[in-house]
């Protein structure tokens, strides 16, 4: 799907990105060769997951992001899925990512305006195997909590250090 004459250079990426995050959050119904080669990016480059991750964070101005067309909503939460299912492992070094698109979810949403309901990305997340995985959610807590530990030694550990010298 992507083109190989890009051979996922950094400015094909950025492009890339750049114009999904145009696409993503306009009324209209993004592309779908352009979700087809995101998906195609991310599986075969999941440095690529964080840029696009850390521009959808960017992009909000307030605390909430709202999509303008609900099947824009669904092709973020098929991306998400596929980053998370591609870093399963709590040993992977993007596994972090999953905070992140957990923290999305809970603050993207839709509103239909005929009915004035409103859906959230994680309820179309928590759809998928992965989210509903005791497991997964057992090795974020965990991961959380030892990042915390480890932050917490490390400002002991300076407190300490400024105290002998």
């Amino acid at each position: 799907m992507v083109n190989s004459s890009d051979n996922y250079s950094e400015k094909y990426l950025n492009n890339l990105c750049e114009g999904f995050i145009i696409q993503i959050f306009s009324d209209e119904e993004i592309d779908f060769d352009l979700v087809g080669k995101m998906m195609d990016a991310v599986e075969k480059n999941l440095g690529f997951s964080k840029a696009i991750i850390d521009a959808i964070l960017s992009e909000k101005k307030n605390i909430y992001l709202e999509f303008q067309n609900y099947s824009n909503m669904q092709h973020l939460s098929n991306i998400f899925y596929n980053i998370s299912t591609s870093i399963d492992s709590p040993n992977h070094k993007f596994y972090d990512l999953n905070f992140a698109i957990i923290f999305i979810g809970e603050r993207s949403y839709f509103v239909d305006q005929y009915s004035q309901n409103k859906f959230y990305l994680c309820s179309l997340l928590s759809k998928n195997k992965i989210y509903s995985r005791k497991s997964f959610w057992m090795d974020l807590i965990k991961l959380k909590l030892s990042r915390r530990v480890e932050d917490h030694f490390k400002k002991i550990s300076s407190i300490q250090h400024n105290i002998i010298f």
